[in-house]
């Protein structure tokens, strides 16, 4: 079994707390999301506690945390 990802956050210019305000005023859902995730991240939650709490999957948590946050679609063959 491969050893579990870690992930830094090293962009610490907001808490978690404001980063939670900021959830509340957003209209986008995915971006509300993101911001949850990476709030309850800096608080100490684990992924799996986080994606539980947000009805999401661990592997969306990461992503969010890792600043992965955008997955771009393969164009359809012509």
């Amino acid at each position: 079994m491969p050893a579990p990802l870690t992930i830094t956050i090293t962009n610490t210019d907001r808490t978690s707390q404001e980063l939670l305000e900021f959830a509340l005023n957003c209209k986008d859902h995915r971006q509300r999301r993101r911001t949850r995730a990476i709030a309850f991240r800096l608080d100490g939650m684990s992924p799996g506690d986080v994606a539980a709490r947000l009805g999401t999957t661990v592997q969306s948590v990461r992503d969010a945390a890792s600043g992965r946050l955008f997955r771009v679609q393969p164009a359809a063959p012509a």
